[in-house]
């Protein structure tokens, strides 16, 4: 099996709930190396990760097609090759 790897300007972006506490709620991080947001936990949407990383994306204004899959502690999304800003 042949690999390529293509290094993009973006980063990885990760995705991971947090549990509530004293005096926080619910929320979930999603992170990169450029930078972050914390949103609180929308128990109406059920706890959609791809929400929380499109308001990062937003954030950095970043464009492009991202993939999105899973890990034991959140989501990772990374960003699709062949794709225009």
């Amino acid at each position: 099996m042949s690999v390529k790897i293509t290094h993009l300007p973006h980063q990885a972006i990760t995705t991971k709930y947090l549990g509530p506490t004293a005096t926080k709620g619910s929320r979930i991080v999603a992170s990169c190396a450029a930078g972050r947001v914390t949103i609180p936990f929308p128990y109406e949407a059920g706890g959609n990760a791809e929400s929380h990383a499109m308001a990062l994306l937003a954030k950095l204004d970043w464009g492009g097609t991202w993939a999105q899959g899973g890990q034991k502690w959140g989501y990772v999304f990374v960003r699709v090759m062949g794709d225009t800003p």
